[in-house]
């Protein structure tokens, strides 16, 4: 894992990924992305965490669901292989 002050804070992260900082702090409780907090308090994310949410932008382009219906399957080589969670 990177240094933390190698990784992006939370506004950082929005702005390389347009995706808004409620959407990102819904994903971490959700599961979708990790984050580590400083000694602060604040959370900080690896930078493939970019890639992640570009993941998971285009499976739901592709239909696949809202983000909290896919889970981890597993990970390899840092990136997030996500599944169809189970329905209901």
């Amino acid at each position: 894992m990177p240094l933390l002050d190698e990784m992006l804070g939370i506004g950082e992260l929005a702005r390389l990924t347009a995706v808004p900082v409620w959407t990102i702090r819904f994903y971490c409780d959700e599961g979708i992305v990790d984050s580590v907090r400083s000694t602060g308090g604040h959370g900080r994310f690896d930078r493939v965490v970019v890639e992640r949410l570009g993941l998971v932008r285009r499976l739901r382009r592709l239909g696949l669901g809202q983000p909290r219906t896919l889970r981890p399957s597993w990970r390899r080589r840092g990136v997030l292989i996500a599944a169809p969670g189970p329905s209901g």
